[in-house]
């Protein structure tokens, strides 16, 4: 059994397949607005650092993206979720919104936020405690092994 990362998987290749979300452990939208820019919204299993004590919920920053593109889709999040916005630094956070880890979910979300951008998203997934035959075939895309 290893821990699995896939990076650079489009929404089409999320939409399309269903993976194992008892060892789903990391989920990561980042949209790209350029090379030197982006928006991350991410979760984890065990939760999102914020003070002492982590939020179950989600995490989204802006690197070297206009404030109010960050806001709108704060917005959007916080209407389309719920849950209570937290801030900190740069990051913001919606603690007990209602999330899934499923493929459809998380696709839908990374559409709707490229749709509201008018940028293409990425999406990584991290597993735990998966086997690496299974996988190697679940996409086809990049992936680190760690055992």
């Amino acid at each position: 059994m290893a821990k699995i990362l896939y990076w650079h998987l489009t929404i089409d290749d999320v939409k399309n397949r269903e993976y194992p979300t008892d060892k789903l452990i990391h989920w990561e939208i980042r949209t790209i607005i350029n090379k030197e820019s982006h928006l991350s919204i991410y979760w984890f299993r065990d939760g999102i650092p914020f003070d002492k004590e982590p939020i179950n919920g989600i995490a989204m920053y802006g690197y070297e993206v206009e404030h109010n593109l960050v806001e709108h889709i704060k917005d959007i999040l916080h209407k389309e979720l719920g849950g209570d916005i937290l801030v900190r630094s740069h990051r913001i956070f919606l603690d007990k919104c209602n999330i899934r880890i499923d493929n459809k979910f998380i696709s839908e979300l990374a559409t709707k936020v490229s749709n509201e951008l008018g940028y293409r998203s990425e999406i990584w997934l991290e597993f735990d405690n998966i086997d690496e035959n299974y996988a190697k075939k679940l996409f086809n895309k990049p992936l680190i092994i760690n055992k």
